[in-house]
């Protein structure tokens, strides 16, 4: 049918450049209908990895394209669309050295994005009475120094606690990269990396990692079991994200598991067969593929099959302003916020409001946001410590499915 719609014209070679983009307009809107149309199985249904969403060449080439400019070594990234299926792209390599290409099934580990599922096994306990948003820690933990036993579960899932970040102690490994084989236990880091608080508990916000192993610290003495078993249990397994794994840094890696090689591009170094300490610091270390991880942000936010509303909106009640770095609108319960704004200002796109979470670790840096207007996810992963080479790749999908929804 669409090679019929320029058999008929008899004098296509003789129209206006105008006529002729407007022609071409009319056809691309009706290619965009039959793409829309596409029996591609639903998210919600199978899970399923397919290119059955619009422009899916534009897409890679989007990806394609930012990585390369931004000499991002390699990267994953992953688009749904309302009930479209999944859009999976990959580009790069997971070892260059070797020329051993980044594959959709390759994990990465996504830092800090991970603060945002513990944050739902929280507000999962809250559900079921088992825990109150207002309880004070000291309910629930010893005493600690430099830590107001009054802070509420509230406050350190939304970073207004006060407490110190350990991740900025000059003693912590984050700040030792490789100068230290150290191993921390989180007892060891609530008790000698914890400096003076920030503020007051509620008076202010201020990004804190500790904050987060206090709450594991609380889910665990709950449940009676480790965090790892927990996340698997709710999570993993139910909403048959087959790819998330959240790893012991201390046990073996499992076989099956096909890990990305990390690099810092300061010196082109592989940072996978080094000593990492830091990673035992973590609240919880989740390795996970960019289609597992929208996936999941997807099925929060837009299925919403993962928290019952009313605790789905204390999630989405945004503290404001979070001042600090990283630059951001608002900060929910494990939850990022940009609004449209400082979208413009830092995307360079204009109208797009979006939730979602960062992660930032030697060699490895994660994004993935919500856009709620547009009933979109995009999640994007690279392999290496190019803060400017994700924002590049992110900012490239972002102009591309936002432009097209547009249309």
């Amino acid at each position: 049918m669409y090679v019929a719609v320029f058999t008929q014209l008899d004098h296509w070679y003789h129209l206006s450049p105008e006529m002729k983009y407007y022609l071409l307009l009319c056809l691309a809107t009706v290619l965009t209908i039959g793409l829309y149309g596409c029996g591609g199985q639903t998210i919600a249904q199978k899970h399923s990895i397919s290119s059955d969403l619009p422009l899916p060449q534009t897409l890679q080439s989007a990806l394609d394209g930012a990585r390369e400019k931004a000499t991002v070594i390699g990267a994953s990234a992953s688009v749904i669309v309302a009930d479209q299926a999944i859009w999976v792209g990959v580009s790069g390599m997971s070892d260059p050295t070797t020329e051993i290409p980044i594959t959709p099934d390759m994990l990465f580990d996504i830092g800090s994005i991970g603060k945002n599922f513990l944050a739902t096994l929280i507000l999962q306990l809250c559900y079921e009475g088992r825990l109150k948003l207002d309880d004070p820690i000291s309910k629930w933990l010893d005493h600690y120094p430099n830590i107001d036993g009054g802070i509420t579960v509230r406050q350190l899932l939304n970073h207004t606690s006060g407490v110190f970040d350990f991740v900025k102690h000059p003693d912590s490994p984050w700040q030792m990269i490789y100068q230290s084989t150290k191993i921390w236990e989180q007892e060891a880091i609530l008790k000698n990396l914890v400096s003076a608080p920030y503020f007051s508990p509620g008076s202010g916000w201020h990004y804190s990692t500790t904050n987060y192993i206090l709450l594991r610290m609380i889910a665990e003495k709950i449940l009676t079991t480790d965090i790892s078993d927990a996340l698997k249990t709710h999570y993993f397994i139910p909403l048959n994200l087959k790819h998330t794994v959240c790893v012991d840094p201390l046990g073996s890696i499992p076989s099956e598991m096909i890990i990305a090689n990390n690099w810092s591009t300061a010196g082109y170094v592989d940072l996978a067969p080094k000593p990492q300490p830091w990673t035992t610091t973590s609240p919880h270390l989740i390795y996970t593929t960019s289609a597992d991880l929208a996936r999941w942000i997807h099925l929060l936010f837009y299925e919403k099959r993962v928290l019952p509303a009313e605790y789905l909106d204390q999630m989405t009640s945004f503290h404001s302003p979070a001042p600090n770095d990283p630059p951001l609108s608002g900060y929910g319960l494990g939850l990022m916020y940009l609004n449209a704004d400082l979208t413009e200002k830092a995307f360079y796109v204009s109208g797009v409001r979006m939730w979602g979470h960062g992660g930032n670790t030697f060699g490895f840096k994660s994004l993935v946001m919500h856009l709620p207007d547009f009933e979109t996810t995009i999640a994007v992963l690279i392999n290496d410590d190019q803060d400017q080479g994700l924002e590049t790749i992110f900012i490239a999908l972002l102009r591309a499915v936002t432009g097209h929804l547009r249309w």
